[in-house]
C-alpha cells in the first residue's frame, strides 16, 4: 500500500513540477520586467528559488498537506511596481531591487502579524470588486508590457504602436510570439498532464528554432543561461544593508547611506503591504477551497505565520514572494496524489527538472515567453466582470443598478493601475467601495410597513372588539427596520414614520427584528419619533430589541401619557419565541440596546414600551385603543356569555338551559388546562382572565405561543368535533375562569334541544370562517 501511495505521490510531483515551470519562468519575467532583459536570468532564478525553497517549506509543514505553494502573477507584478518606483526617484537598478524586495520582508511581517492576532479569515474581507479590478489590472499590465515584445519591438511602448508605429513591429516575431497564444488557448482544457502555457512555449520555441536554423529567419533575443548555482548567492538584503550602512550604493543612485534612504521607505511599506494583503488572501482562499475538495480542516492562522515567516526569509534571499496556488494544487490532486510527500515532492521534481533542462531553458526566445505571458494575461482576466459588463451593454439585466456598483469598482481600480500603479489602485478601490457601502447602508431601511387593521395581534378577542378594531386599527402601524440606521437612513425613516401620521396613525411600531446597527444618529431619529407620535396623541412602540439587564441600573416603568395609558400587556409564562434562550437568538444584539440607553432614548420612551416581539406591541397597542373607545375592561361573566358570538340567535331560556349541561373550572396563574396530545372531548369557554395558546417545538423541549385567549373566547373545539388528540397546549396567564360542556353533555343537550344545538352549530360555523378569513388577510398582507 505504500508503495503505492508512493508511485502515485511521484507520479502527482511530476505533474506539478511541469504546471511550474512555464509559471516560474513567466513570474520571474514579470518581476524585473522594469529593468529590461539584462535582468530575466536574475528574474527568474528568483522565482524559481521561490518554487523551490518556498513551496518545500509550506508544503512540508502547512496545515493542508494539498496546498502547493510558490510566486503568483499578481504580487510578481507589484514588485515590478515596487522596482519601476525606485527606478523613478533615481535609485541605481540594484538599489530599486533591494528596496522592493525589502517590501516582500514587509509583506512576510504582515503575514505573520495576522495570524498572530488570529486575522486568518478577516483578511479574505478585501470587497470582490477590488480584487477583480485587481486580477484585471494585473492581466491588462502584463498584457501592455509583453506586447511589444511579442511583436518584436521591445523599446517602443504600446501607446506608440497604436499612434502608428506599426512599421517597428517585426512580422517573424509577431509570427513566434502569435503562435505561442493561440497554441495557448487551443490547449487550454485539452490535456491533463501537460498545461497551456508549457505547450505554447514549446510550440513557440520550436517555431522559432525552425526558421532560425532551416528558413533563415532573423535571431531573437534569448532568455540566456540559468545556473542553480545562483540560489545560493549572498542573500541580497543582507549584501544591500551592508552596501547602504557603509554609504556605498548597491549600484550607483542617490547614495549617502540609509540617510538618503529613509524619504523613500514608502516604496517597501506600500508594495509589502500590497502583497501582504494579496499572498495572505491567495492562501486563505486556496486552503478554504482545498478543504471542500479534499475534506481537509486548514488551519488560517498558522498558514498566515508560516507563510509570513517564509516570505520574509525569500525577501532577504532575493526571491519573490510566494502564497499559496490554487492551480497547482488541483493539478496534483487530479493527478492522484496520496499525501503529504506529493506537495514537498514538486518543488525537488521542479528543481531536478531544471537542471536536465538547463539548455532548453537558456535557448528560449523572449519573444515566445512574451507569447506565453500576453496569452496567460488574456486567461487571467476576471470573466464574470466581462459577464456583467456584457449583459448591461446587452440589456440582459433588468436592473442594470445591481451590478453598477461592482463594475464601477472594478473599473475604478482598472484605470487607477493604469494611471498611477497597482499598489494606489487597490487604495482606491477599497475606499470606493467602502464609500458604496455607507451610500447603500443610507438608502431606505424601511423593509415594509403594514396598519394594524391588516395584521392583528394573537389576541383572540369577542367579535364585538374584533369588528371595532377592523375599523379603528388603521391607527397602528408597524414599521419594520432593515440594516444600519445611521446617516441619511435616519432621514428616510422619520420620512416614512411622518407620512404613516399624517395618515391617521397614532401608535407607531418599530420592528428591529433584521436591523444590524445603530448609533447615536439613530437614537436621535428615535427621539424624533416619539416626539411625533406624542404630538398625535399616540405613542411609539419597539418590538425584537433584548434588554441588556448586566449593564446598568434598573428603572421603574414610565408612566404612559394619560390619554394613552392602558394596563400592561400580560406576560407570559413562557416566550412567544419558544424561551428566552431561543429568542436570544433571533432578537437585535444587545448592543442596541446599549447604544440606545447611552443616548437615553430608554428614559424617554420608558422600558414598558420595548417588547420582546411585534405581537405583543401590537396587542398592547390594541388594548390601549379599546380602553380610550371603552370595549376594553372588567365585565360581568353574564354580560361576556350574553354577548358572546357563540350563543346569537339563542334566546335566554336555550342558554339557560345550555348551563344545566356546563361544567365550571377555575385555573389559577400558571395551571395548565390541557396539553397537546391530550384526549379532546371538551370544549371550553373563558368568561375571565387570560390564557395562551401554545405549541410544541420538534426536536426541541421548547413551546412556541401561537395565540392568546382573552374572555369571551370560545377553545378547545376541535377535539369535540373530530375527537382528535389536542393539537395545542393552553396555559393560563393569570387567575381564570371557564365554563366546558363534553362530547356526554353535547349529546344530552341534542337530544333535549335540538334546536339550540343547530344555531350553536351555525355559529360556530361562522366562527370559523371569521378566524379563516382573518388568517388568510395576516397571510396576504405579511406575503408583500
Amino acid at each position: 500500500m505504500k508503495l503505492l501511495s508512493a508511485r502515485y505521490d511521484l507520479g502527482a510531483a511530476f505533474v506539478g513540477a511541469v504546471a511550474t515551470l512555464p509559471q516560474a519562468v513567466a513570474y520571474g519575467l514579470i518581476a524585473l520586467s522594469p529593468l529590461g532583459t539584462d535582468w530575466a536570468v536574475f528574474g527568474i532564478t528568483a522565482s524559481v528559488g521561490t518554487a523551490i525553497l518556498f513551496g518545500a517549506i509550506t508544503g512540508a509543514l502547512g496545515s493542508n498537506p494539498f496546498l502547493v505553494s510558490g510566486p503568483r502573477a499578481v504580487t510578481a507584478l507589484v514588485l515590478a511596481v515596487g522596482i519601476g518606483t525606485g527606478l523613478g526617484r533615481g535609485f541605481g537598478p540594484g538599489e530599486a531591487v533591494a528596496l522592493a524586495f525589502a517590501g516582500v520582508v514587509v509583506a512576510g511581517l504582515f503575514q505573520v502579524a495576522a495570524g498572530v492576532l488570529r486575522l486568518g479569515h478577516v483578511v479574505s474581507f478585501v470587497p470582490v470588486p477590488v480584487l477583480a479590478g485587481f486580477v484585471n489590472a494585473s492581466a491588462l499590465l502584463v498584457f501592455i508590457n509583453s506586447l511589444p515584445m511579442v511583436l518584436g519591438a521591445p523599446d517602443t511602448s504600446i501607446g506608440e504602436l497604436l499612434a502608428g508605429g506599426a512599421g517597428a513591429v517585426e512580422p517573424w516575431a509577431a509570427a513566434v510570439g502569435g503562435a505561442t497564444v493561440v497554441t495557448v488557448f487551443l490547449m487550454e482544457g485539452r490535456l491533463r498532464l501537460v498545461p497551456s502555457a508549457l505547450g505554447g512555449l514549446a510550440v513557440g520555441t520550436a517555431l522559432y528554432h525552425f526558421g532560425v536554423g532551416v528558413l533563415d529567419q532573423a535571431a531573437a533575443p534569448q532568455v540566456g543561461h540559468v545556473d542553480l548555482t545562483d540560489l545560493l548567492r549572498p542573500p541580497l538584503l543582507v549584501t544591500a544593508g551592508l552596501d547602504w550602512i557603509g554609504g556605498d550604493p548597491v549600484s550607483g543612485g542617490l547614495g549617502g547611506g540609509w540617510g538618503g534612504l529613509r524619504p523613500h521607505l514608502d516604496i517597501p511599506l506600500l508594495t509589502g503591504l500590497s502583497i501582504g494583503l494579496l499572498t495572505s488572501f491567495d492562501t486563505v482562499l486556496s486552503s478554504s477551497a482545498l478543504d471542500v475538495d479534499t475534506g481537509t480542516t486548514s488551519r488560517a492562522n498558522h498558514d498566515l505565520r508560516l507563510h509570513g515567516l517564509a516570505n520574509a526569509a525569500m525577501g532577504v534571499l532575493g526571491f519573490l514572494p510566494g502564497s499559496g496556488t490554487l492551480s497547482r494544487s488541483s493539478a496534483i490532486i487530479k493527478s492522484g496524489a496520496r499525501t503529504r510527500a506529493a506537495n514537498v515532492g514538486t518543488g525537488l521534481v521542479f528543481w531536478l527538472m531544471l537542471a536536465a533542462l538547463a539548455p532548453v531553458v537558456d535557448a528560449l526566445p523572449l519573444w515566445a515567453t512574451a507569447g506565453m505571458l500576453v496569452a496567460t494575461a488574456l486567461q487571467a482576466v476576471d470573466r464574470p466582470t466581462l459577464d456583467k459588463v456584457r449583459d448591461v451593454v446587452t440589456r440582459r439585466v433588468a436592473y442594470p443598478r445591481v451590478v453598477a456598483g461592482d463594475i464601477s469598482v472594478t473599473l475604478a481600480v482598472v484605470v487607477t493601475a493604469l494611471a498611477l500603479d497597482l499598489i494606489a489602485a487597490v487604495g482606491v478601490g477599497i475606499v470606493l467601495a467602502i464609500a458604496l457601502f455607507l451610500f447603500g447602508m443610507g438608502r431606505d431601511p424601511v423593509r415594509r410597513t403594514y396598519s394594524g387593521a391588516r395584521v392583528h395581534s394573537k389576541v383572540q378577542r369577542p367579535a364585538q372588539q374584533v369588528e371595532w378594531l377592523e375599523r379603528q386599527s388603521h391607527r397602528i402601524a408597524v414599521v419594520e427596520v432593515q440594516g444600519a440606521l445611521f446617516f441619511g437612513a435616519c432621514a428616510s425613516l422619520q420620512s416614512r414614520a411622518k407620512g404613516l401620521l399624517e395618515r391617521g396613525a397614532e401608535y407607531l411600531i418599530l420592528d428591529f427584528r433584521h436591523l444590524t446597527s445603530i448609533d447615536s444618529t439613530g437614537s436621535e431619529a428615535l427621539r424624533a419619533l416619539h416626539q411625533m407620535c406624542a404630538g398625535a396623541g399616540g405613542q411609539l412602540l419597539v418590538s425584537c430589541v433584548e434588554p441588556e439587564r448586566r449593564a446598568g441600573r434598573a428603572r421603574p416603568p414610565a408612566t404612559p401619557p394619560a390619554q394613552v395609558q392602558a394596563p400592561a400587556p400580560a406576560k407570559s409564562s413562557v416566550p412567544a419565541a419558544g424561551g428566552d434562550q431561543r429568542r436570544r437568538r433571533q432578537a437585535t444584539p444587545r448592543w442596541v440596546w446599549l447604544n440606545l440607553d447611552a443616548n437615553g432614548v430608554i428614559d424617554l420612551l420608558g422600558e414598558r414600551w420595548f417588547f420582546d416581539d411585534t405581537d405583543s406591541a401590537l396587542a398592547a397597542c390594541e388594548d390601549m385603543l379599546l380602553t380610550r373607545e371603552g370595549l376594553l375592561g372588567h365585565r360581568d361573566f353574564r354580560d361576556i356569555i350574553a354577548s358572546s358570538a357563540i350563543f346569537a340567535g339563542l334566546a335566554r331560556p336555550q342558554i339557560v338551559s345550555l348551563g344545566h349541561f356546563a361544567h365550571r373550572h377555575r385555573f389559577a396563574a400558571g395551571d395548565t388546562v390541557f396539553r397537546q396530545g391530550d384526549n379532546g372531548d371538551r370544549v371550553y369557554l373563558l368568561v375571565a382572565g387570560r390564557m395562551d395558546v401554545l405549541i410544541n417545538i420538534p426536536g426541541s423541549s421548547r413551546r412556541r405561543r401561537v395565540s392568546v385567549l382573552t374572555e369571551g373566547t370560545l377553545f378547545g373545539e376541535m377535539g369535540l368535533i373530530d375527537g382528535a388528540p389536542r393539537s395545542a397546549t393552553v396555559l393560563a396567564v393569570r387567575d381564570s375562569a371557564c365554563f366546558s360542556i363534553d362530547a356526554t353533555g353535547l349529546a344530552k343537550l341534542e337530544a333535549d334541544h335540538p334546536d339550540a344545538v343547530l344555531v350553536l352549530m351555525r355559529n360556530l360555523s361562522r366562527l370559523f370562517a371569521d378566524r379563516l378569513r382573518m388568517a388568510n388577510g395576516m397571510i396576504s398582507e405579511l406575503e408583500q
